[in-house]
């Protein structure tokens, strides 16, 4: 949006639409959809932050658009004010609204967590999320599952499983986890009720704890696959994994690499 914005002012557009361009329908989506990141960001901050900043297509929203959040808890400022280095706040960003159907849009977000626009940045997260029109009044929707099933969960369960009790084994508030960038269903997610810390959809990933992504399952045969892993463990942190899953005794268990290769050279050599 900010590259588009740019092509405008150089006359290499045709328009550009500005905030003020934006219907009351429009701001109502922005309103629901900063209200629900004002609770679901992955921030250290949260609510003791100085401040929450808004932009709206790269700009301060207007000032009536402002005033709906008087009285909130940090209050509620334009984005100019952060990126003048005004206090350590949260920057709430919503990009693009793109209109689904009638009753259904999609709407690019993004937060940012620090001191100014311009010093350190300690965490930032980009959204893509559903909002549909229920009653009269706009809702964000639960973000989607992944569709993985059968043979790929098990895979699935056993690297995460052997991940959080040794590699990324620490005291963590919880391990968040998503499959392919989407959240795991509610019933693989009760695989792990017995693990502490314990293990949340990635959706809800908040600062403290570590987020898992299971990218991508690499069959070498039909009783061996490796699992692609990614963890994110804050700011300044993340980490790749690759897990060697094999089949033995009617469960996929997690086998060290090495070993594994060794035991086949010999059992190919008998």
């Amino acid at each position: 949006m900010r590259t588009v914005a740019a092509l405008c002012t150089l006359g290499l557009l045709p328009a550009c639409p500005t905030v003020t361009d934006w219907t009351g329908e429009d701001l109502d989506i922005s309103e629901v959809l900063f209200r629900y990141l004002f609770e679901h960001n992955a921030s250290f901050m949260q609510r003791l932050a100085n401040a929450y900043y808004l932009e709206i297509n790269g700009v301060d929203p207007p000032r009536e658009f402002l005033g709906r959040f008087a009285g909130n808890t940090p209050p509620v400022k334009p984005a100019s004010r952060f990126r003048l280095g005004a206090g350590r706040g949260l920057l709430f960003g919503l990009e693009a609204i793109e209109r689904v159907t009638s009753e259904e849009v999609e709407v690019s977000a993004f937060y940012k967590e620090g001191f100014s626009q311009q010093l350190y940045c300690l965490s930032s997260w980009d959204y893509t999320l559903t909002l549909t029109r229920e009653e009269d009044r706009w809702v964000v929707q639960p973000p989607p599952v992944s569709p993985w099933e059968g043979e790929d969960l098990d895979i699935c369960e056993a690297a995460v499983k052997d991940l959080i009790e040794g590699p990324v084994s620490y005291n963590v508030s919880a391990y968040f986890l998503k499959i392919d960038w989407l959240d795991p269903s509610p019933e693989f997610l009760e695989r792990f009720e017995d693990c502490a810390p314990p293990v949340e959809p990635g959706s809800q990933f908040q600062y403290g704890g570590f987020l898992l992504n299971v990218l991508e399952i690499t069959w070498t045969n039909e009783e061996e696959a490796i699992v692609r892993t990614n963890v994110y463990m804050g700011a300044l942190s993340q980490s790749g994994y690759d897990s060697y899953v094999v089949y033995q005794n009617g469960q996929w268990i997690v086998v060290d690499v090495a070993l594994a290769f060794q035991t086949r050279k010999t059992q190919d050599a008998a």
